[in-house]
């Protein structure tokens, strides 16, 4: 983590989120978290680079929460989106833990930010909802292996097997939808055609997924 993070970090906050996440998710679990949170790392030093202010709590209090739940049917617990379910389950546990009004509002608006098309309100929200995507800019094998477990998570909570082909173009689908937004969060995001790196590499890797067959 940078140095903001490392300051704001609390083992007991830790404990409790990771309580929220399934073990038994391949994708969506509390290592996955601790990845965003890494990944964080670079884009705050990004933008403390560029003399862009960053509240390090926003983002590692919604970073922790960002999939909370993600093992429920959010429509089964009363709300639209895993995003929102996720977000509501973040204030109550912040609120426990006697963090700020203001600190929890900010870090629900950056989880409802990471549901694609939502606007960011906050830099800090750009900042999570970059760390959230940041693997879809990783070496396409890692990439590939993310969409993998991806996969076998979709049939183990819906219960029923997906044929790889059909999960892999609607996959897509839903990625370009998330790269036809401006991912940046600082001039050091950018190359010099003004695309976002994170946007550019993740448009490449899957290029090549469409391409990938069935696992063996």
């Amino acid at each position: 983590m940078s140095y903001e993070v490392d300051m704001v970090r609390n083992p007991g906050l830790e404990h409790a989120a990771a309580l929220l996440y399934d073990t038994r998710l391949p994708y969506h679990n509390f290592s996955h978290v601790m990845e965003t949170l890494a990944a964080s790392r670079t884009l705050i030093e990004r933008c403390r680079d560029a003399d862009l202010a960053v509240q390090p709590e926003i983002v590692y209090g919604a970073l922790l929460f960002h999939d909370a739940g993600y093992q429920y049917d959010h429509e089964l617990q009363g709300y639209d989106s895993k995003e929102a379910y996720s977000a509501r389950l973040a204030a109550r546990v912040l609120n426990d833990y006697g963090i700020a009004a203001s600190i929890i509002d900010a870090v629900q608006a950056a989880i409802l930010a990471t549901r694609c098309g939502a606007a960011c309100s906050s830099r800090e929200a750009r900042i999570v909802r970059a760390a959230d995507l940041a693997g879809l800019a990783h070496d396409y094998y890692l990439f590939r292996q993310n969409a993998w477990r991806l996969w076998r998570e979709d049939i183990i909570l819906g219960g029923v097997a997906v044929a790889w082909d059909d999960w892999r173009d609607q996959a897509i689908h839903i990625l370009e939808h998330f790269l036809a937004e401006d991912l940046g969060v600082s001039p050091a995001c950018y190359a010099a055609d003004g695309e976002p790196w994170l946007n550019k590499h993740g448009r490449r890797n899957i290029e090549r997924l469409r391409q990938e067959p069935t696992p063996a």
